[in-house]
């Protein structure tokens, strides 16, 4: 096993930079990390965010596509990573037909059972209020006035475009095994995430962290493990 393409996808406000710290850790598993970049951020900063979820899965999509043909992957992606990951992979099999790739999910309830927040209802100051309670807002945008109110303008963009998407009522079971992932102290999730087995026709596995929301940041050696296990499991 050896460089195999781990697509990871950001949360509300992150981009490929979030996770350029797991670039040796999955290097020392045998993986190559392929951190997404998003539109609005990094080094797409000066492309406009999207206008809505189905946009952003159309180019998350086609980032992945032209970097894969037969061989197996894995898709991570934590929170609205997590559900960007889900409709993605849906895409990737109905179009591409490929099923030998692992999904991995972090900190996000299946789309039935999502927590309804209307956060995009609430004032710029209400938001961030409740978008630092979360935690994982790195302490030099808290204390940079610039970074801070750029941080504001795309977590709001990346919440208002998930809570405005509405899932398809009737969704099919997908060929691909599903790994989900969740701390137990987050107030995002509750005990639903575990109704994402629903949504795997193959095996869905479920693994509990300490810590909230951004737990991935204390636990990133263990959650490159899990992606490891997950992938050495995948039937080829």
């Amino acid at each position: 096993m050896n460089n195999i393409k781990v697509f990871c996808i950001p949360f509300a406000g992150g981009s490929a930079g979030s996770y350029y710290s797991w670039k040796k850790r999955l290097a020392d598993l045998g993986f190559n990390l392929c951190a997404v970049e998003l539109k609005g951020r990094g080094q797409r900063f000066r492309e406009p965010l999207y206008d809505s979820f189905e946009e952003a899965v159309e180019d998350i999509f086609e980032q992945i596509q032209m970097k894969v043909k037969e061989e197996p992957f894995v898709i991570f992606g934590h929170s609205m990573g997590g559900m960007l990951a889900y409709a993605v992979a849906e895409k990737i099999v109905k179009t591409m037909g490929h099923r030998k790739f692992v999904l991995v999910i972090s900190g996000v309830n299946p789309p039935h059972a999502r927590v309804e927040q209307n956060l995009h209802k609430l004032t710029k100051e209400d938001f961030m209020i409740q978008m630092e309670k979360l935690g994982g807002i790195p302490k030099e945008v808290l204390d940079n006035k610039e970074l801070y109110d750029m941080c504001a303008r795309i977590m709001f963009s990346d919440v208002k475009m998930l809570e405005l998407y509405k899932f398809p009522e009737k969704q099919e079971p997908l060929p691909v095994p599903f790994t989900i992932l969740y701390g137990e102290k987050d107030s995002v999730t509750n005990e639903r995430i575990m109704e994402w087995k629903n949504y795997s026709s193959i095996s869905c596995e479920s693994y509990k962290f300490t810590g909230g929301h951004f737990y991935i940041i204390e636990e990133t050696s263990k959650v490159c493990a899990l992606i490891r296990k997950s992938f050495i499991k995948l039937p080829l």
